[in-house]
């Protein structure tokens, strides 16, 4: 027979986790009557939520190993925190994201007080993970809490490139200022289509220091990574380069979330770039005439009505001949090589700074009609070739720095 006492231990754990799920519920906006009759609706509520950032030698650890370090780190957390909020919550809400509620009266220093010994103790095993803790800035109640969490999440992305747990307790503005300049945008993607290692290289230096300058949160290098990597994806399928470049080992991505630090990313992309360069000049030195025409033709011809049909009578072949045969060697449609040209042409346009029209660009580009321009240039840039104009000229100013 269970003594009473055992039997009210299981009863409370059982209460304790039905209650995680209850607030669980609240987080993720999923509506459970029953689950949400658990919670003290009335209570006021402060929200911690924690990021863990594992690192490659967190990877090394065998998959028990893993689960057991997991495990402690959010042990630890509940531990640090209820020693001193006794009516305190811990559970997880992702695999890589921890969250805390404190009920009662927990003023802002009680909260950093406990945060810094947490830090403390966290920073002893930063070789295997990051911490990052969100603080968000008010109490709630149960029904604000999935707002708050969405805006606890935002302020994650306030983390520095620094090797350290690091506490945000602010919600910053987003940076509108773009991650590279437009000239070292277009340049860059030449000189990557070129395989020009030394001045690719140059240049991914010189984007690396600015975002350093400008203080740039670690989620803005990531993004900045990204636009790299998505550049250098695209010289791969130009050239229909074997992409094991990246997938025999980890994703790009996968490798742009572990780096702990800025000189970390700048020595993966110098790396990817490197690689790169060398498949390029490789396939460079093997020559391809026709592609090699087509490819010269349209960059010598893209201000004029350009089509398939036009550059096939010059090689004298049928349209559909070189539609596939331009398509197997590129890894791109004649069209879409065309419209990415014209679109890079007319950012570097629209970067300027000179007081060109949006028909004059779209005219200077190959198109007679500046609404099919927009729509296009929406199409493959993302924002309109006005809003591209703005945030460049908003980079070339400073503002946002």
């Amino acid at each position: 027979m269970r003594s009473e006492r055992e039997i009210r231990t299981r009863l409370d754990l059982k209460n304790d986790l039905l209650k995680s799920y209850g607030y669980l519920s609240k987080v993720k906006n999923m509506h459970q009557q029953s689950l949400n009759e658990l919670i003290d609706t009335d209570k006021p509520l402060r929200l911690l939520l924690f990021r863990l950032t594992f690192t490659d030698q967190f990877d090394e650890l065998t998959e028990e190993e893993r689960e057991k370090a997991s495990y402690y780190i959010q042990e630890l957390i509940a531990l640090q925190l209820g020693q001193s909020f006794p009516e305190s919550t811990t559970l997880q809400v992702e695999h890589n994201q921890v969250m805390t509620l404190i009920g009662g009266d927990a003023s802002h220093e009680a909260l950093m007080d406990v945060l810094g010994r947490l830090k403390a103790m966290a920073d002893l095993d930063r070789e295997l993970f990051l911490l990052t803790v969100a603080v968000y800035p008010h109490s709630c109640g149960p029904s604000e809490l999935s707002s708050a969490y969405e805006v606890a999440c935002r302020m994650l992305l306030e983390r520095r490139f620094v090797g350290e747990t690091q506490i945000v307790t602010s919600v910053s503005a987003p940076a509108l200022d773009l991650l590279i300049s437009p000239a070292d945008d277009q340049e860059l993607s030449i000189q990557l289509q070129a395989g020009e290692r030394e001045r690719a290289l140059e240049l991914l230096g010189k984007c690396m220091r600015r975002l350093e300058e400008k203080g740039a949160s670690a989620h803005r290098f990531a993004l900045f990574a990204r636009e790299i990597t998505a550049k250098i994806e695209k010289v791969l399928l130009f050239y229909q380069l074997d992409t094991k470049l990246f997938d025999e080992r980890h994703s790009p991505f996968e490798q742009i979330g572990k780096c702990t630090e800025a000189g970390q990313l700048e020595r993966l992309l110098a790396r990817m770039i490197g690689e790169l360069c060398m498949l390029v000049q490789e396939k460079k030195a093997r020559h391809d005439p026709v592609k090699d025409f087509v490819l010269d033709y349209i960059v010598s011809h893209y201000r004029e009505d350009l089509s398939l049909e036009s550059v096939a009578e010059q090689l004298q072949m049928s349209r559909s001949y070189l539609s596939t045969y331009f398509r197997d060697k590129t890894g791109m449609t004649f069209t879409d090589y065309l419209n990415a040209l014209r679109m890079s042409k007319a950012k570097e346009l629209l970067g300027s700074g000179e007081n060109i029209l949006i028909g004059e660009v779209a005219a200077e580009v190959g198109y007679r009609n500046v609404n099919s321009f927009i729509r296009m240039f929406k199409k493959i840039c993302g924002i309109t070739p006005g809003e591209y104009r703005r945030a460049s000229l908003q980079h070339m100013h400073g503002r946002g720095s």
